[in-house]
């Protein structure tokens, strides 16, 4: 991606990405790229600034934290929160939305059915499910992109003190998404989503406080502050909340911003992945693909927590799942076992298993595979992956030159330096 200066700051899409990408935050793909490309390496480090909450570093010893507790929500299942719902209830109306959206064990996701919800909720004024609709807009999940609705929106649920309001909006000025690109609106957008993740997380949102750590560790919203970011993923784990857990992991294995320790990082992600945290399951299962420091590679274990994400409605957990049957890595792989997991991953919203849908059509190039690997390329490139966006753009120039130089912009934007020339 471009770099670009704004008041002295340069702006690196490269380091920042590939980060998030390591750190698996469970939030749209093209939100977890704004949340930290926006104004990383803008700031400078201050591991002693006053902004650091007052409580203690997470202690590093070798028994394992306590287990992370249940989120205290309105309504718990899809069948507790739709009658409430249908009754009225608007917070009711707004967990169902999250629930349909992010699935459970046993229940895939219906993006359709969450749009549909936030849409109810979002007319009674719920600022919150505005925000998370709009996040659906821009994203095109369950239904057609809209980045015109999702700017307004966002920003309504940003002026209304909603974090997410406020990173959607950052998203669409730092992407070039509906609104010219404009890296200092993108900036202060998520300046405002800090601002309004303290609150919330200090009232009890556990996500809240793993947004606002990401803020703090990255710099984005103020100087960088790792210890403090430590201390938030801390709290949101122990609130319940599946990505601060991984959050938390990935602080104790690389060493950065703790004292390094893998063993206690596996102990605290295997209590979450065991109370159904998919992304937990997931976060474990790429320390055993990959191996970590103190962390020894085992290709079959790894395959079992993937299946365990999988199996909770982890998306990307499905995608690993696929990439380990097709390289051969566990027993009994192979690319036809690989196809049908990958296409469940697509389905339920992992950019990688729509991309990797397209490349497999693509190894036998007639006109039925064009069109469909252009059809998965399509979904990955809406939900943010500049690979896609590019192979995309390579398909359709013939017909649609005007379209291809828009997607290959896109492609830059999110990082693709090969569709920047």
């Amino acid at each position: 991606m471009p770099r670009a200066a704004e008041s002295g700051c340069t702006i690196d899409a490269a380091g920042p990405v590939k980060y998030l990408q390591r750190m698996r935050i469970r939030v749209a793909p093209l939100l977890a790229v704004a949340a930290l490309v926006a104004v990383a390496g803008c700031k400078r480090t201050n591991k002693s600034s006053s902004n650091q909450p007052e409580s203690t570093t997470p202690s590093t010893s070798k028994t394992a934290p306590t287990p992370p507790a249940a989120r205290k929500k309105a309504c718990a299942s899809v069948d507790d929160c739709g009658p409430r719902c249908d009754r009225g209830d608007t917070v009711a109306c707004r967990e169902l939305g999250a629930l349909l959206r992010r699935g459970t064990a046993g229940r895939d996701p219906d993006f359709k059915g969450a749009r549909a919800t936030y849409e109810t909720a979002c007319k009674t004024g719920d600022q919150p499910s505005c925000a998370a609709l709009a996040d659906m807009l821009l994203n095109g999940l369950g239904g057609d992109q809209d980045h015109a609705r999702a700017l307004e929106l966002s920003n309504a649920a940003c002026d209304a003190g909603v974090g997410a309001g406020c990173q959607n909006a950052g998203i669409m000025h730092l992407v070039g998404a509906g609104v010219d690109v404009d890296k200092k609106a993108a900036s202060d957008a998520f300046a405002r989503a800090a601002r309004a993740f303290e609150p919330a997380c200090n009232n009890g949102d556990a996500d809240a406080c793993a947004d606002l750590g990401v803020l703090r560790e990255r710099g984005i919203a103020g100087d960088s502050n790792p210890a403090g970011a430590t201390q938030l993923y801390a709290k949101a784990c122990t609130g319940g909340s599946d990505k601060g857990c991984v959050a938390l992991a990935n602080a104790l294995v690389n060493g950065k911003i703790t004292q390094p320790d893998p063993q206690q990082a596996i102990s605290l992600l295997t209590q979450h992945c065991d109370q159904g945290g998919g992304e937990s399951c997931n976060q474990l299962g790429r320390y055993y693909m990959n191996g970590a420091p103190g962390i020894n590679q085992n290709p079959e274990q790894a395959y079992a927590m993937f299946q365990k994400a999988c199996d909770n409605a982890y998306a990307p957990g499905c995608g690993s799942m696929a990439e380990l049957l097709m390289d051969g890595q566990v027993k009994g792989g192979s690319p036809a076992k690989a196809l049908k997991i990958y296409q469940r991953s697509c389905t339920l919203g992992d950019t990688t298993g729509c991309y990797r849908l397209g490349q497999m059509a693509m190894v036998d190039p007639s006109p039925e595979n064009v069109d469909r690997a252009i059809g998965y390329y399509t979904q990955a490139c809406n939900m943010g992956m500049a690979p896609a966006c590019r192979e995309l753009s390579n398909l359709v120039k013939t017909k649609d030159p005007a379209r291809a130089k828009e997607l290959r912009a896109l492609a830059c934007r999110l990082g693709d330096t090969a569709s920047c020339n």
